[in-house]
């Protein structure tokens, strides 16, 4: 009798253990979900940029028309590239600053930081 009541709490134990694990994952994913759709421009803040990604920091699509902000400057140091019809950049995360005239020198802005006096457009750009 004892061995049916171990197997009878170990196969409890297991449903509980999968039952939590369904709950655990839920919980984690609908948030994230959540976040990347929430990710809208705020009111003229990204304009021309498209968040990608589960977070505005991990990504943006800049147009490449865009100018005084970060992500099309010559002197941010921040891992982007443009499309091959060159109509668009996509950056990821954060940058330094390497314009000695800037007020930002030396520190880390995001792709969409600006506007900014000292903006130079990025030579790729054309």
């Amino acid at each position: 009798m004892n061995g049916a009541k171990n197997d009878e709490q170990m196969t409890d134990r297991r449903a509980f253990v999968s039952t939590g694990a369904v709950l655990l994952a839920s919980s984690v994913l609908v948030p994230v979900m959540a976040g990347a759709a929430q990710a809208a421009p705020q009111a003229g803040h990204n304009e021309g940029m498209m968040s990608v990604g589960h977070a505005e920091a991990d990504g943006y699509v800049i147009e490449a028309t865009t100018t005084s902000h970060c992500g099309t400057c010559e002197f941010w140091g921040g891992p982007r590239r443009i499309s091959t019809d060159r109509k668009k950049v996509t950056t990821t995360g954060l940058g330094w600053c390497n314009n000695p005239t800037s007020s930002d020198y030396q520190k880390q802005t995001t792709p969409d930081h600006g506007p900014m006096g000292v903006w130079k457009k990025w030579q790729a750009l054309g």
